[in-house]
């Protein structure tokens, strides 16, 4: 596990070194990272298995495991502690792997295969269990959510705030809000106060804002008259 997790930061490393400001050709001159960096095609795990190198090769967790002549293949020595005897492979998939590397990486890549197709088995059927459970539940025309079967109430409110996803956008940031009251109060039709408050406060945030401006601009003033009574 040592040597594995010590594997790991090496690998990283590498790759840092290499892409994207080491490769042969640089960002807007390389196809592959243009592909990767602009989101298009392909990831960061591919181009660096392509470009810099595959890295530690991992089996539940650990290194590639010995058998029972104490060696990782046959053409390594018994007991080996090396990178590659563990499943480190230097190589990538431009210039080819070594036939001991791509039998680690076909290792690696079969367990990944067989967890893949494990676990979208058992997701999908929890979801179809999920799904035909909550079948019969309903929003009735009072807002609560009830069992079709009784009528019996799950819910005297839809998500306990009555609000329906679906129609709701995500809002990361408020500032658009801010910045506009006056004109949200005008297309809401919340009444000419709410607006005139909202002017206000955008006006007083704008003063505010120039006032720094000014402050910022008075310090480089005294800090130019002082460099140039250095410089006399």
């Amino acid at each position: 596990m040592r040597s594995s997790g010590a594997m790991h930061p090496l690998g990283s490393e590498v790759v840092k070194a290499c892409l994207p400001g080491g490769a042969a050709r640089a960002f807007r001159h390389n196809m592959m990272a243009l592909m990767t960096m602009t989101g298009a095609k392909g990831s960061v795990v591919n181009f660096s298995q392509i470009s810099c190198l595959l890295g530690q090769q991992e089996l539940e967790g650990r290194r590639v495991p010995r058998m029972s002549s104490g060696a990782s293949l046959p053409c390594f020595a018994p007991w080996d502690a090396g990178a590659r005897a563990g499943g480190f492979v230097g190589d990538r998939f431009l210039t080819g792997l070594r036939p001991q590397e791509y039998y680690f990486h076909c290792m690696a890549g079969r367990e990944g295969l067989v967890d893949t197709t494990v676990k979208t088995s058992r997701s999908g059927y929890l979801q179809r269990c999920m799904v035909k459970s909550l079948e019969p539940l309903h929003v009735a025309y009072d807002g609560s959510v009830r069992d079709a079967a009784d009528q019996r109430v799950v819910q005297f409110r839809y998500g306990e705030d009555g609000i329906d996803p679906s129609r709701v956008g995500c809002l990361r940031t408020l500032p658009l809000f801010f910045n506009n009251q006056a004109q949200l109060a005008r297309r809401l039709g919340l009444g000419a106060e709410d607006g005139q408050h909202g002017e206000q406060e955008q006006g007083a945030r704008e003063e505010k804002k120039a006032a720094k401006e000014e402050k910022k601009a008075a310090k480089e003033e005294k800090k130019a008259a002082k460099e140039e009574k250095k410089a006399a």
